[in-house]
């Protein structure tokens, strides 16, 4: 029989549970060798209750029957100097601060060997630089400086909850931002590298670009559910095959790490092991002949044999001597080396190698390393990934429509989506700023992605130096510069175009001159003998017909036969001839004068004139622009600007839209933005005309957290999308002109450049047409109803 204390701060001495497994390491044959656990727990509450707990805790390790103490390293409370004056200590955690003494025994790899040992599997992982995260152990950052391995110490925050821990996404915000490629998690604890695991996944610092390397002494029992193809790698010290499988059921286990489990039944079995030693098999079997007790020589004898040594969950025990004898190792132990496969074809942990300690670590490989290619293919390099998107509402970059999400930049995500096989999640932020000033709102935006909210940003996002500091850009996806709003003149149909080359009173002299020439003919026709005998003749009416049709250049059946009839009509041809080219010259010069549009289109004639009021939006980049400017016009236009600010300074986009709408196109309001949303309005709302300025050029881009490892990819697909045409097919979405809207095609100055004639530029000429039509209908009538008429009084006389 053997009597230990189990050690622990206030609520956390867990005797029961060491209990429990003493109970179901002897159920099944009667066992003599029986371990006495007797509780002794430290409160630091306040002075008093310290007090306290150190008086109960002499008294108890006075006691000869008390042979060994169980539990983690407490300061002073665990002193072997001052409370566990004979006793030998168990030490159940692995800490810098543990105490300088023969009789402490560490369970778990000293923090010095563990330290080796980690910089031994870095050193042939072949990293060089390395983010050592950890929340109190940091003894394994000077082995690494050892061994020219820059190691950037990250301080964990101390109670991690969750993957959520504020503190904790701070330092992976930090950690992302500054680009570190090599990460080392150094925990005993489950639940903190799982934590942390999760906190990394969600700030996308499991990249297959990045590395992590976990000292979990059991990286076979995380859960690790990763998305993400990171270059994983851990160590397993753990034989999970040593605890029994009776212990996995019980209640009081379930929420305990395998690792904690193992070091409970190594704890026990250790001590039953040292009240068997040199006994036979059947020992502990049989009742003693008088109650039998180890005490602390008999444990000493057990613990410096290495020849009679215990094999447990956790390895071989033995202990030696540090190299000044004032304290004791654990040597002679080794750890397999894993890295975790995850991809399409596998998931799984894979051993890479072995790191046995003796006096110095070794590591042996005992395969090859999958290492991740530091570069991957576009359709497989983030294939699986979740982001989050945040975003603010404006048209045509994001808006929602019927609850669905809509715009260039949506149109964007899912051809990157369809290409790369990521998803997204939107969230769409409105802040206090919204509508009033545009910077702030995304600032506000901006600070949500650089504390890790959201993975990307999109929208009219424009890429400024302010902006650059803060967060990364990707490619440009859209480039635009400052664009004018105009009101287009107003449609106007003018159905008899035809007749505006010539003045009325040109075309009254042709008719008049018309006339003259058929009555000279007919009048000609009197002193004409060969009229007397034709069976056509000049008549009047057949006088008039000729000479129409000189004038349209159509051909008779018949011609003046004399020689003054003759001069007549041929200088009637000349004037006719002359007649028709002038009209047809004037009237491809009137058409292409026409489309000349007389309106303001620069800013130098905006500025140089007052018919026509403009501006632009208030605390946008533009205003100050122009607020900034000393050169002209801007300084100018700026001046005027201030004097009317209430109508020139507009609240926000829609309202200059309106504006411009409402106003007239020769004395209304040009309305001054960036060319992309003037274009957009122009084409959606009709009557206007965006012309673009050729200043102010501005880069949308999408937004990124610094250090985002996720860019490089995400820039390598838009290139791609650009290659194939689907950016442009993209942006021809969404700025192309309305279906309601005329189809005349303008260039960027609002001139028509289509050379083809319109129906209402000869619409004139189908109407005489049906006029003409029309008449010779009534008059064959009219002349119908007359001839039957004098038929019928013909036959009545």
């Amino acid at each position: 029989m053997a009597f230990g204390a189990v050690l622990g701060r206030k609520g956390e001495t867990v005797i029961e549970d060491y209990r429990k497994v003493a109970d179901v390491l002897q159920e099944g044959h009667r066992d003599y060798c029986k371990i006495r656990f007797t509780p002794v727990e430290y409160d630091n509450s306040n002075g008093t209750t310290v007090y306290e707990s150190l008086e109960r805790a002499l008294d108890i390790f006075a006691k000869p029957e008390i042979v060994i103490a169980v539990g983690p390293f407490i300061d002073v409370f665990t002193s072997t100097d001052y409370v566990i004056k004979r006793q030998i200590h168990l030490v159940t955690s692995s800490s810098e601060g543990q105490e300088k003494s023969a009789r402490a025994l560490p369970v778990l790899p000293d923090t010095k060997s563990l330290s080796n040992a980690v910089a031994e599997i870095v050193q042939t992982l072949g990293w060089t630089k390395v983010a050592f995260l950890s929340q109190d152990d940091f003894s394994p950052v000077l082995a690494l400086g050892n061994r020219d391995i820059f190691a950037w110490p990250i301080l964990l925050p101390s109670n991690i909850n969750n993957g959520h821990n504020l503190e904790l996404r701070q330092t992976m915000t930090q950690l992302r931002e500054a680009q570190m490629r090599q990460f080392i998690l150094h925990s005993m604890d489950k639940e903190v590298v799982q934590h942390v695991i999760t906190a990394a996944e969600e700030h996308h610092l499991l990249h297959y670009s990045r590395s992590w390397f976990i000292t979990y002494l059991d990286f076979p029992d995380l859960t690790l559910n990763l998305k993400e193809t990171v270059s994983l790698y851990g160590i397993q010290l753990l034989n999970s095959e040593a605890i029994p499988p009776r212990l996995y059921e019980e209640e009081q286990f379930q929420n305990r790490s395998r690792l904690s489990l193992g070091l409970l039944v190594d704890v026990v079995s250790i001590l039953r092991h040292c009240l068997r030693r040199g006994q036979s098999e059947s020992y502990c079997d049989r009742q003693p002949k008088k109650n039998q007790t180890r005490n602390q020589k008999m444990l000493n004898e057990v613990f410096d044999d290495r020849s009679d040594t215990y094999v447990g969950a956790l390895g071989q025990y033995i202990w030696g001597f540090t190299e000044n004898g004032r304290s004791r190792i654990r040597t002679s132990y080794s750890m397999s080396v894993l890295q975790h496969i995850n991809n399409a074809t596998i998931k799984d942990d894979i051993k890479i190698g072995n790191c046995t300690f003796l006096d110095k670590p070794i590591y042996t490989p005992v395969g090859e390393g999958t290492q991740q290619k530091a570069v991957r293919d576009i359709n497989t390099s983030l294939k699986g990934m979740n982001f989050t998107v945040i975003t603010k509402t404006d048209p045509p970059f994001y808006s929602v429509k019927n609850g669905r999400h809509e715009g260039f930049c949506i149109d964007v995500l899912d051809a990157l989506k369809r290409l790369m096989g990521i998803d997204y999640k939107i969230i769409a932020y409105r802040s206090k700023w919204a509508g009033l000033n545009e910077d702030k709102e995304w600032e506000d935006i901006l600070h949500k992605l650089m504390v890790g909210d959201a993975a990307i940003a999109i929208g009219d996002l424009v890429v400024k130096s302010k902006r650059e500091a803060q967060i990364s850009f990707s490619n440009t996806i859209l480039t635009s510069s400052v664009s004018m709003l105009l009101k287009r003149p107003p449609l106007q149909p003018t159905f008899f175009q035809f007749l505006w080359p010539f003045d009325i009173g040109l075309w009254f002299m042709i008719a008049i001159f018309f006339f003259i020439v058929g009555l000279s003919l007919f009048l000609m026709t009197k002193y004409d003998t060969t009229q007397r005998t034709a069976e056509q003749k000049f008549d009047l009416k057949e006088s008039m017909w000729y000479s129409l049709n000189v004038i349209l250049q159509g051909g008779t059946e018949f011609s003046p036969q004399t020689t003054s009839m003759r001069t007549i009509v041929a200088f009637f041809w000349f004037c006719t001839l002359i007649i028709t080219a002038a009209y047809t010259a004037n009237l491809a010069a009137f058409l292409t004068l026409k489309q000349v549009d007389s309106r303001i289109k620069t800013l130098n004639r905006l500025a140089s004139q007052s018919k026509v009021s403009y501006g632009v939006r208030n605390n946008s980049d533009l205003m100050t622009f122009f607020e900034r400017s000393t050169e002209d016009p801007y300084e100018r236009m700026w001046t005027v600007m201030k004097l009317s600010e209430k109508e020139s300074l507009v609240s926000d986009r829609m309202d200059g839209v309106k504006r411009v709408l409402a106003g007239d196109y020769e004395t209304g309001f040009a309305f001054l933005d960036d060319g992309l949303f003037n274009d957009y309005y122009a084409a959606k709302l009709c009557g206007m005309d965006s012309i673009d300025q050729r200043f102010g050029e501005k880069h949308f881009s999408l937004g990124f957290p610094k250090g985002a490892p996720y860019k490089d990819d995400i820039n390598r697909a838009l290139l791609k999308l650009k290659e194939d045409g689907i950016m442009d097919s993209l942006k021809a979405k969404w700025w192309k002109p309305s279906s309601n809207c005329s189809t005349i095609v303008r260039d960027k100055t609002g001139v028509k450049v289509s050379g083809e004639l319109e129906l209402e530029n000869m619409v004139g000429v189908f109407i005489v047409l049906g006029c003409s039509v029309t008449l010779g209908v009534l008059v064959e009538i009219c002349k119908r109803i007359y001839l039957a008429i004098q038929k019928e009084r013909e036959e009545n006389k």
